[in-house]
């Protein structure tokens, strides 16, 4: 009995002597210019609390960009998730390299029969353990798939908090062109009391008919309609930002933030050489390493794996033991795991097609989001820089024109309106080259550079 028990405790050995350590630093991806605004992505596993439960500490305060994207990088439950198949991964690749466990087999034989087998006097007891060991390879191969697995994983929660980054940022700009619609449409109610001051006071004065008032007065009204729909427009834009680190209720107050539209955009060369570093690219890159890993998984799964056997055997008539011990190799004759093989070839091929479809595809919106942000930015300059002052010195002539009679409310209102298509038309023109340069941005996976100080 005591060989049995020293052969038990062999057996023990060898499989805790398989067992490996979680590799608490594997499959990380190092955080991005754009997403570099937490410590560390592992954060996300640490940071249990209700995303709702955050942004309160911004109650009432003016919120920045910089504010809102770590808020959204560190509480979104989503990205949270994305985060723990990273984890679930490695230990996945800890679970494919551990031993088959071995078998105990105990079987009693000769015994309860007939004649000299009568009773139990001729019993043998074999107790025995059988450990099946891979000559293929194969549990290395598995562990090496898992691998592949938690490090594209990895590539694929940078790649969700790159997307993250991009909705945030687009949201945020949502809310600053909002805040800046709002003071437009405050300025029109403005300049509508003043227009309609002017035209009472000439109407009490006779220069002109009582229509004229009318018309102010529904200025006056129609300016309050445009404020109100403008309200509604800004607090859907701040839920739409809280929501990206899961705030049921907008707690900041305002946001703040320039809409710059200096940023010097790179030659298509120039845009196309860093295309490889992509988070995207790099997933599909990272998928295709697995798919290769599966080809040699598959192989080593055509390899028939090895028992060895191993036990006590005692006898009862004469009270003697002996060991017991065999080997058992499956004989590959029908099934050699040959078209598994082939569909991982097969596997690879896709994955191959796919790199060249993901490089294909960013390089076609590289192309188009550098084209809208030129397009975008001259639209800005223009309107800022010649349509804008134009506008506004016209309005200025016909206010005072107004004022002493020589022009009627429909001129007026004429150039009041053209005043604030201008303004209204400017603010979109830079917030289009905002979120272009936003687009651009997230295709490049980090920020642009602005001119130098003083350059043109």
């Amino acid at each position: 009995m005591r060989n049995f028990l020293f052969l038990a405790l062999g057996f023990g050995i060898l499989n805790l002597g398989a067992c490996a350590g979680l590799d608490a630093e594997a499959g990380w991806v190092k955080e991005g210019p754009l997403t570099r605004m937490v410590p560390s992505n592992r954060s996300l596993l640490e940071a249990g609390e209700k995303a709702q439960d955050h942004g309160l500490e911004n109650a009432g305060k003016s919120l920045t960009l910089r504010e809102a994207i770590r808020l959204a990088l560190t509480h979104n439950d989503q990205l949270r998730a994305e985060a723990r198949k990273v984890r679930a991964w490695e230990h996945r690749r800890l679970q494919e390299g551990r031993w088959a466990n071995p078998v105990l087999e105990v079987a009693a034989e000769d015994w309860l029969g007939s004649s000299n087998f009568e009773g139990v006097d001729q019993i043998q007891i074999t107790a025995q353990f059988s450990q099946d060991f891979d000559i293929g390879g194969k549990r290395s191969a598995r562990s090496t798939v898992a691998a592949h697995e938690r490090d594209a994983a990895g590539w694929a929660l940078e790649l969700a908090r790159l997307a993250l980054w991009h909705r945030t940022a687009l949201s945020f700009a949502d809310v600053l062109v909002a805040q800046r619609e709002l003071t437009i449409s405050q300025e029109e109610i403005e300049l509508a009391n003043q227009s309609n001051a002017v035209f009472q006071a000439q109407s009490e004065a006779g220069r002109v008919a009582g229509m004229e008032v009318e018309r102010a007065q529904i200025g006056v009204a129609l300016a309050q309609l445009n404020l109100q729909a403008t309200q509604l427009e800004l607090e859907r834009a701040r839920q739409k930002l809280a929501s990206c680190w899961g705030a049921p209720v907008a707690h900041f107050g305002t946001v703040a933030g320039e809409m710059k539209n200096d940023t010097q955009v790179p030659s298509i060369e120039v845009l196309m050489a860093g295309l490889d570093q992509h988070p995207r690219i790099k997933l599909q890159q990272m998928n295709l390493d697995v798919e290769r890993a599966r080809v040699e998984a598959a192989r080593a799964e055509g390899v028939p794996d090895l028992s060895f056997i191993l036990g006590y055997r005692y006898f009862n008539e004469p009270g003697d033991s002996a060991l017991v011990a065999g080997l058992a190799l499956p004989v590959p004759l029908f099934d050699r795991n040959q078209d598994a093989v082939d569909a991982a070839h097969q596997d690879v091929s896709a994955a191959q097609d796919k790199l060249r479809a993901a490089k294909a595809s960013m390089g076609n919106f590289l192309t188009r989001a550098s084209g809208r942000l030129r397009s975008a930015q001259q639209a800005a300059k223009v309107l800022a820089g010649q349509v804008l002052p134009q506008a506004e010195k016209t309005f200025q002539s016909m206010k005072e024109g107004a004022r002493i009679g020589r022009f009627g409310y429909l001129d007026l209102l004429d150039a009041q309106r053209t005043l604030f298509r201008v303004k209204r038309q400017s603010l979109q023109a830079k917030a289009e080259a905002y979120k272009a340069q936003m687009d651009l941005e997230y295709f490049l996976a980090k920020p642009m550079a602005s001119p130098p100080e003083g350059a043109k």
